[in-house]
C-alpha cells in the first residue's frame, strides 16, 4: 500500500461528498472510519453521507430518467464520467477508484446509495429493500 494511494482513495471520497451530495443544503456531514485488522496487512475503510445519494445527481442519459435502477445508476457512476457539469474534469472521481481496484492497490470496493448496491471487485449490482438517505462507500488496503 503506498501513502499515495491511501490519500487518492480518501481526497477523492470526500471530494465526491463536497461536490455532489448536498448541493445548497447547509447541514453538511460525512464520517470517515479506518479500522486495521490487528495481525493481518488489511485497513478497512468507509466513509459515509446523508446527503443526495449518487442515483440522484448523477447526469443521466434520456431512459435512465425513465426507468432506472439506483444500482445501475452508481455503476454507471463508476464506469463512466456522468458528472452533472458535463465538464470532462469532473466526474472522475468513482471511476478513480475504479482504477486502485484495477491495479490492485484496494479491494472489497462497495458503493450503497439510496436503493443501490454495487460491489465493484465483482461487477455486482442490486437493490436493496430499504433506502439509505446518502452514500456509504467501504473499501480495503492490503499494506505492503
Amino acid at each position: 500500500m503506498t501513502t499515495r494511494a491511501v490519500f487518492t482513495t480518501i481526497m477523492e471520497t470526500m471530494n465526491n461528498v463536497r461536490e455532489h451530495a448536498y448541493g445548497s443544503r447547509k447541514n453538511q456531514g460525512w464520517w470517515l472510519m479506518a479500522l486495521p485488522e490487528k495481525d493481518t496487512e488489511i485497513i478497512h475503510f468507509s466513509l459515509a453521507d446523508n446527503g443526495k445519494g449518487i442515483p440522484e445527481t448523477i447526469r443521466k442519459k434520456f431512459m435512465e430518467q425513465i426507468i432506472s435502477k439506483d444500482a445501475d445508476l452508481i455503476r454507471a457512476a463508476v464506469l463512466e464520467n456522468r458528472s452533472e457539469t458535463k465538464l470532462y474534469y469532473r466526474g472522475n472521481g468513482l471511476p478513480k477508484l475504479k482504477t486502485l481496484i484495477d491495479k490492485k492497490m484496494i479491494k472489497n470496493l462497495y458503493i450503497i446509495s439510496k436503493k443501490g448496491y454495487y460491489y465493484i471487485d465483482e461487477d455486482e449490482v442490486f437493490q436493496l429493500p430499504f433506502e439509505y438517505h446518502g452514500t456509504i462507500i467501504f473499501w480495503d488496503f492490503i499494506k505492503g
